[in-house]
């Protein structure tokens, strides 16, 4: 093991250092408030966990990993940067997961590039990241598509679509 691996000791230590100060900080074991408890619960829970992530072979982010196991925002920013201090964080944090909307708005900014082309519905379900299901309930309403046939699909420009109605 490494001297920067984090054993039992470690923790356990790490867990007495946290009371200590607290103890200091508050005069006596029983005036330290619930929250800052909790908060040191869940430190010493988290260091535990990157025990594990660090067992496995500290394979992928340990960022992602703590997160996985719910470990809050502030405590892993403690913990990266008190035991791993060469691992990356603020970006991982940042991350947002992808709305629904912005996969939609994806579909039809892939769709105006593909104007008049033949698709299936497989690769529609690929750019936006839905189920067949809510895929077809979704282009069987969109103007940006009309039905060849089962499964196959042309791309609609539907301001042209609706130019060319006008005209008629």
């Amino acid at each position: 093991m490494t001297s920067n691996a984090i054993t039992d000791d470690k923790v356990i230590s790490y867990n007495a250092e946290l009371w200590r100060e607290a103890i200091e900080k508050h005069g006596s074991k029983y005036r330290v408030p619930e929250e800052e408890i909790q908060r040191m619960g869940e430190l010493v829970r988290g260091l535990y966990v990157l025990q594990v992530w660090q067992q496995r072979g500290g394979q992928g982010n340990p960022v992602k990993f703590l997160t996985e196991y719910n470990v809050s925002n502030e405590s892993i920013a403690v913990l990266v940067s008190s035991f791993l201090k060469n691992q990356k964080l603020l970006e991982v944090l940042e991350d947002k997961p992808v709305k629904r909307a912005d996969k939609w708005k994806t579909l039809e900014d892939w769709a105006k590039n593909k104007t008049y082309e033949e698709v299936t519905t497989e690769e529609i379900m690929e750019v936006c990241g839905f189920s067949n299901q809510t895929v077809l309930n979704y282009i069987k309403t969109s103007p940006y598509f009309r039905k060849i046939q089962r499964g196959r699909w042309e791309v609609r420009d539907p301001k042209e679509d609706r130019a060319r109605e006008k005209n008629i």
